[in-house]
Formats: structure tokens, C-alpha cells, sequence
């Protein structure tokens, strides 16, 4: 049976079953893209509001009004730019965005698990083969998001500022390409203080004045310029969201998807009892 421990448990068998199956998985990703352009609701979205601002449009039209993140809407503009905005590219970046994605979260568990088995459960999930199809911004949250955690985790290992600076990027990135980014925000501050906890408290006992000074600056600027930050626009997503439905509704969507993640099956393929 195959481990999911380190290579050295695997034996060469086993390894060139697994590299045969992830490199079959692959030829069928790319495959998709040579396939007609598979559209989703929220992709319609998406190319909507980038006709709107590369071509103009009412504002108070639909798309001039949409409060989507733009971060996917803006890799969907620079593919318009070079004239290469099509689903072979749509469907081939995708991919290039959930490998890097699945290279960065295997660098950060390095030696601890099979790289081709790693990459072969997650191929097979159900959710990065619909996603991958889909002129959606999952897959670029992907990459963002693991790109954050991935140079964190470098940082990590010897305190190395210039580690700590792309993974701050790669945060900002990841946010703006999906609201739920902003968890990483929360993760990365808690990481810090926890790297640095005792040189902090020792810190913060013998400036305290000087700290809470600083955090009061902070905060006039961040309401003084909001708008430049992207803050408005985002409490106008939570606001839109909570209108749609309530906080405890899409909390139990969230547990829904966790569900179908750790199922490999979708919620509505399952019987409910």
C-alpha cells in the first residue's frame, strides 16, 4: 500500500506508479485546454466587468457596480492587452498557477511526504479539475495564497527579512484576488508574534507610549486613506455579502465545502440524511 510518508518509505515501484499517474493527470489537464471555453456564472462576471474597464460602460451598470475582487479581473485584462485572452490560455495559466501552488505547499512539508503522491491526491480532487476549467479566480488564489505561505515558511526557518517581504506580497496578491485572502493577513500577524514573542513583550513593556502612538497613526491612516487600500471596496463586499445572505448561512456553506473537500465529492452528490 502506498504511504504517504517520505520518499525513503516508497518503494521504486511504487514511486514509478505514482510518477506514471501524475504525469497521465497532467496530460489531461493540459488536454483541457485545446476544449471550448467552459463558462460559470461568476466568469461572466468576471469578463463583464473587464469589458466595462477596458471598453467603457453605464455607471450604473451591473459590472460597473459589481464588488468582485479585482485581482483575477486584472490577469484577464493583461491576456486581453496581449491579445491572448482565449481558453487555451484561460485554461493553461490555470494550471501553471495550481502546479506552482502544489510545488510551493510541497516545499514547505520537503521530506516529509512523497512529492508524486502530493501532487497526485491533489490532481484527483474533484475541485481543482472544475476549477481548473473555469475562467475563475480559484486557481490564482492558489498560487498567491500557497506563494504567501510558502516564503513565510522560509522565513521562518532563519529570520531572513528578505522571505518575509514576497510573502507580505504574496498576501496583498491573494487578497485581491479573493476576499478570504484576508485570513492570511490574521495568519501572518499571529505567525510573527509568535517568532518574535519574547523580544516583543520585552519590547512593548519599555515602549508601550511609543507603541500605542504608533498604532493610533496607523489607524488614522488607514480611515484616512481607505479608499487607496482597497477598504471601501471590500466593506462594500462584506456588506453585499451579508445581504445576500446572513453571517451563520454562509457559515454553514463554509462547513459545507470543507465537507466536500474532505469527501472529494460534491454536497449535492451526497444523500442527505
Amino acid at each position: 500500500m502506498i504511504s504517504l510518508h517520505s520518499n525513503n518509505e516508497l518503494s521504486d515501484r511504487n514511486k514509478s506508479v505514482l510518477k506514471f499517474i501524475f504525469f497521465a493527470l497532467l496530460a489531461v489537464y493540459i488536454a483541457d485546454c485545446f476544449t471550448p471555453l467552459r463558462l460559470h456564472y461568476d466568469s461572466v462576471r468576471y469578463f463583464a466587468i473587464k469589458d466595462c474597464i477596458e471598453n467603457g460602460c453605464p455607471p450604473d451598470s451591473d459590472a460597473a457596480r459589481d464588488y468582485f475582487p479585482f485581482g483575477y479581473t486584472a490577469w484577464l485584462l493583461i491576456l486581453s492587452k496581449f491579445g491572448i485572452l482565449n481558453s487555451f490560455t484561460v485554461v493553461f495559466t490555470n494550471c501553471l498557477f495550481l502546479l506552482a501552488g502544489i510545488y510551493f505547499i510541497y516545499k514547505v512539508f520537503e521530506k516529509r511526504v512523497s512529492p508524486y503522491l502530493l501532487f497526485v491526491v491533489i490532481l484527483l480532487n474533484w475541485l481543482f479539475i472544475k476549477f481548473v476549467a473555469h475562467p475563475l479566480s480559484e486557481m490564482e488564489y492558489v498560487f498567491f495564497s500557497l506563494g504567501s505561505i510558502y516564503f513565510f515558511h522560509r522565513f521562518t526557518q532563519g529570520r531572513k527579512f528578505i522571505y518575509l517581504l514576497p510573502s507580505l506580497l504574496f498576501c496583498w496578491l491573494a487578497f485581491i484576488t479573493k476576499t478570504v485572502g484576508i485570513t492570511l493577513v490574521g495568519g501572518i500577524a499571529v505567525g510573527l508574534i509568535w517568532e518574535f514573542k519574547e523580544s516583543q513583550l520585552a519590547f512593548l513593556k519599555k515602549n508601550k507610549f511609543l507603541i500605542g502612538g504608533i498604532l493610533i497613526l496607523i489607524a488614522v491612516a488607514v480611515l484616512v486613506f481607505a479608499k487607496q487600500l482597497g477598504l471601501n471596496h471590500y466593506i462594500g463586499v462584506l456588506s453585499e455579502h451579508l445581504k445576500e445572505a446572513p453571517f451563520f448561512t454562509r457559515l454553514q456553506w463554509r462547513f459545507t465545502e470543507w465537507g466536500e473537500l474532505f469527501l472529494n465529492t460534491p454536497s449535492n452528490k451526497v444523500a442527505q440524511l
